[in-house]
């Protein structure tokens, strides 16, 4: 940045106007060591987007100078001295930072430590392990974190000892032990549960169920016996993660009671340790806590996933199947069961499911119809087809999914009846896709005599890049969108490319617009995309800049920053978008800038978050 550009800046950061004050420390961001002075001023600005943005400009300038003339700022109020901190640690400079731990204030050792924690600076270790023994408490517990924070396994003696310092500088260090977990420490924890303090006991108990480590398991499994109610819950959640085999049923009963739990937490745990101990009789509870969920809930609806999940780890398919044959299951726990014996895979099933499909519940009759798809057992046809007549638009499309899973070719005239007669689109669109797969020549053979919306749908799913070809001549215009936007994925073939460069030029808007996006989609045509940013049409511009984005913006550069100028909101801000990746070049910037004062609010915004966020990248 040059020198008047500098000054001018420099002059604006004393405006009465906190707008322009902002702009200024923003831009000062590629400004050298003279803006530092004044932007450390506007760190205690009035206005907090002023002093964001000076803190944010000292960390894009960085470098020696900027990291020393922090440090004076640390000894000032709270405000000042936290953003002094973030950025020395942004800035990252280790040698400055570690002159820290050697200063006589208590405070700023303290705060050197945190950085060095922060930045996970390993060859502080050497540093911490004289810390380890500082005079101040504070500084004690800060170094015994940062050695688990950073992981300074050579330090291990060193934490041991900490376990006989001061209450926090004990609960710091068992804090770093279990992040490093390291079985080594399992023998100088294991006295500490006996703590007459109720958090060092917590902590110790937390950091045991971190180890993997026999000696640690088999140590919390006795515990357990005589733990309080806080602690038996965080040991059987870290047994959970550290050491739990199916031969662990003794816990079954625990996990039981944290399942009926209304603690979400609890339950997951709960879930998680049925399933590691492989808990099948296990599974009728497990049903009925998922049948009580609310599936309009969100928080509720994703424990049900997580229920079925849990069900499906444990894989007992004897049990599910046993659960279905009684009748006081709630139908939602009934649901579960079935979507998990699609999941297993549970052959053995497929009796019960047929009979299910009689069931007076739609999300029964739909879930079985979907785990026979999945099944895809033999000699079925005749026991589901009747399905594809279910009064519920839900179960028909199932039906239609599964039976073109299973694969037999007798349900084809079916199917046919069903596209003259189904009122719901999905449930159609189900039924072209199946008549696709099971035969695409007899199904297109007379395409003729289909309504639009089942040829948009066979333009949508053919793989048949003559079928589109011939769609395009079509009547109906969504149909002609349709299969435009879909040949592009032939558009490999010259053929087809030079039917979509035809319909480029084509009378019709949305043909055009179907044409630049087919485009897009197949990967093709910058050339052709400049060609189309003077269409009279807002938005073929708007797709063809789009399209130069996509396949090929630093070659078209200059035409791009022409399009800044166009007269629609959305072309603009699609360009502004794409040249915000190239702000490293001094002519783009300088046409992005010129759009601060842009007559649309929504463009000024933009252009201004794009240069805001550039000085991240």
């Amino acid at each position: 940045m040059v020198t008047e550009e500098i000054n001018r800046l420099l002059r604006e950061l004393e405006s009465s106007d906190p707008q322009r004050r902002r702009y200024a420390a923003e831009q000062l961001q590629n400004a050298d060591e003279r803006a530092l002075y004044p932007l450390i001023k506007a760190l205690e600005d009035d206005d907090p987007g002023v002093s964001d943005a000076a803190m944010r400009s000292l960390i894009n300038i960085g470098g020696e100078v900027t990291a020393y003339m922090m440090l004076p700022l640390l000894r000032e109020h709270a405000l000042l001295r936290n953003t002094a901190l973030l950025i020395l640690k942004e800035i990252g400079n280790i040698d400055i930072i570690r002159k820290l731990l050697d200063d006589k204030d208590d405070d700023v050792r303290k705060f050197g430590i945190d950085l060095v924690s922060e930045l996970k600076d390993k060859e502080s270790c050497i540093y911490l392990k004289k810390l380890i023994k500082d005079p101040n408490p504070n500084v004690r517990a800060a170094t015994a974190s940062a050695i688990g924070e950073i992981g300074c396994h050579n330090l291990k003696d060193e934490l041991i000892e900490a376990l006989q310092d001061d209450e926090w500088v004990c609960f710091s260090a068992i804090d770093s032990i279990g992040k490093l977990k390291d079985p080594d420490f399992v023998n100088a924890l294991i006295p500490l549960v006996d703590s007459p303090s109720e958090a060092i006991r917590y902590a110790t108990v937390e950091a045991l169920s971190g180890i993997p480590h026999p000696k640690s398991i088999e140590f919390l499994k006795e515990y357990l016996k005589k733990a309080g109610e806080a602690e038996k819950r965080l040991i059987i959640k870290g047994l959970i993660e550290i050491g739990l085999t199916p031969d662990d049923t003794s816990l079954k009963d625990i996990f039981l009671e944290m399942l009926r739990s209304d603690d979400r937490d609890d339950m997951i745990h709960a879930l998680k340790g049925l399933m590691l101990i492989k808990a099948g009789d296990a599974i009728r509870d497990i049903l009925e806590r998922g049948g009580a969920m609310d599936p309009l809930d969100p928080l509720q609806q994703d424990m049900i996933t997580i229920i079925r999940e849990a069900v499906v780890g444990i894989g007992s398919c004897e049990s599910l199947i046993e659960a279905l044959h009684t009748d006081d299951l709630k139908y939602r726990a009934k649901v579960i069961a079935i979507e998990a014996i699609g999941e297993l895979g549970c052959k053995d099933a497929v009796d019960v499911l047929v009979e299910l499909l009689k069931s007076e519940s739609r999300d029964i009759r739909r879930a079985g119809i979907k785990a026979i798809g999945r099944l895809q057992p033999d000699n079925i046809y005749e026991d589901i087809i009747t399905a594809i007549d279910d009064a519920d638009g839900h179960v028909r499309r199932a039906a239609i999914k599964a039976l073109g899973a299973i694969g037999d070719e007798r349900v084809f005239e079916p199917l046919m009846d069903v596209l003259e007669k189904e009122p719901y689109r999905d449930v159609k669109e189900e039924a072209v896709i199946t008549l696709i797969r099971l035969d695409e020549g007899r199904f297109l053979k007379d395409m003729d005599r289909y309504d639009g919306y089942t040829k948009k749908l066979i333009a949508r799913f053919t793989s048949n890049p003559e079928v589109l070809v011939s769609l395009i001549g079509s009547e109906e215009i969504e149909v002609r969108i349709e299969a435009i936007r879909r040949l592009g994925m032939f558009a490999v073939d010259e053929k087809y490319l030079n039917i979509i460069k035809e319909l480029l030029y084509d009378d019709n808007v949305e043909i055009r617009r179907a044409s630049v996006l087919s485009l897009i989609d197949g990967g093709y045509g910058d050339e052709l995309f400049v060609r189309l940013l003077g269409d009279t049409d807002m938005w073929v511009r708007y797709y063809a800049v789009k399209g130069i984005g996509a396949v090929a913006p630093e070659k078209h550069l200059d035409r791009l920053k022409e399009m800044l100028d166009d007269e629609n909101v959305p072309v603009v801000m699609e360009t502004v978008k794409i040249l915000g990746r190239y702000l490293d070049r001094d002519d783009v910037r300088e046409h992005m800038e010129r759009l601060i004062d842009h007559p649309e609010e929504e463009v000024r915004e933009g252009v201004q978050e794009v240069l805001n966020l550039s000085w991240k990248r």
